[in-house]
């Protein structure tokens, strides 16, 4: 039957409709499905599945391909690559020229199926697509929780460094959230953001390397979210989050301040109190955190993320760590969705990519 219905459907775009209406591509050479996820992962999946045709071909189909290419992704290689979606009803090209008109096409051209019938074709894993709200194998608790918590440099054009801090995994897709004075820098036409954690036992240093593609910033907040770009690794060791503190409970930050030379470091404290500035909550806590610690985490004895030191505040009788407590993910979604009516029609998938991104993180943690 997987087969059969493989074979029925190849070329099709496909929609959950009794789930949150996922897509899917039924690739035609394998007849397995292919999950288009978020705006950005269609464009890309559906490049790459594409079929190469000369430009002697392209125009003499006018517009519409011949039968044998129902349900292909034509790639234009002598016009820069230029992409089109066959569509197997009526064989009419559909240009996939951005992320946001691969996902106008893949929900205009979407057929609706169940669960039962769409779990009978099989899947195509050699295309580094994860099902997210299904894997939580590699939520980390307290003992390796130091292994979610990102060393972070940004360079600019000539990789002399200009910024460096800490960064915390909050998703197994790789969604780092740090603070925006981390990552933000003045050279013109951006930062180059590296990043690296540390996969080995009894290890001080990252030794696992990758870079980031920081995709939403919030600068009047101090908040940023990143994404790491690596296709050798599947899914990441994440953290949990907690938006429940108490005072007097004891916390742990974890970071990668600048006097370790390149190490973690480790310390302990305690919730001495909370605060509220420009309606964001924060954490104070007496844990000894120093320059370069800021986005890292601070987390309780479970090892879920409570929030990001942000900055530290000093007197001749004590220092308190402000920390900003992580239940700002909702705030930032309301945030998006606000900017994104401002936006034209070519830029408003972002929006869409960064809020698909912390829902997913809100449904892994029962927020949702």
């Amino acid at each position: 039957k997987a087969e059969n219905l493989g074979g029925k459907l190849k070329g099709r775009i496909l929609l959950q409709v009794e789930s949150k209406g996922e897509a899917w591509y039924i690739d035609p050479a394998t007849q397995q499905r292919a999950y288009l996820g978020r705006p950005a992962d269609a464009f890309r999946i559906m490049r790459e599945l594409g079929l190469g045709i000369s430009e002697n071909n392209f125009n003499s189909y006018n517009g519409y391909a011949p039968k044998n290419l129902s349900g292909r992704i034509l790639l234009r290689v002598e016009a820069n690559g230029e992409a089109y979606y066959v569509n197997p009803t009526d064989l009419k090209m559909y240009y996939l020229g951005r992320p946001a008109d691969a996902f106008k096409v893949m929900r205009e051209k979407g057929l609706g199926i169940t669960n039962e019938d769409l779990n009978t074709i099989s899947v195509n894993h050699s295309l580094n697509f994860i099902e997210i709200l299904s894997d939580v194998q590699n939520i980390l608790g307290y003992d390796n929780a130091y292994k979610a918590i990102v060393q972070i440099y940004c360079h600019n054009s000539n990789y002399s460094i200009e910024k460096q801090g800490s960064g915390v995994i909050i998703s197994p897709d790789g969604l780092i959230v740090t603070n925006n004075h981390v990552v933000e820098t003045f050279i013109l036409g951006g930062e180059i953001c590296t990043g690296g954690i540390i996969t080995k036992q009894n290890s001080y240093k990252p030794d696992y390397f990758f870079n980031i593609n920081f995709i939403n910033k919030e600068p009047s907040r101090d908040i940023a979210y990143g994404i790491i770009e690596d296709k050798n690794k599947k899914s990441f060791p994440y953290l949990k989050i907690n938006y429940n503190i108490k005072i007097g409970e004891e916390v742990t930050a974890i970071g990668y301040p600048d006097i370790a030379n390149g190490s973690i470091n480790i310390s302990k404290g305690t919730i001495t109190s909370k605060t509220d500035i420009d309606n964001y909550d924060y954490i104070l806590s007496d844990v000894n955190v120093s320059y370069g610690s800021s986005g890292g985490a601070l987390i309780n004895l479970k090892g879920e993320l409570l929030g990001l030191p942000t900055q530290v505040e000093s007197s001749e009788l004590a220092s308190l760590v402000y920390v900003l407590q992580i239940n700002f993910l909702p705030k930032s979604i309301e945030l998006n969705n606000t900017l994104k009516k401002s936006m034209s029609d070519e830029y408003k998938y972002l929006f869409d990519d960064i809020n698909n991104y912390l829902n997913k993180v809100l449904v892994l943690n029962n927020l949702r």
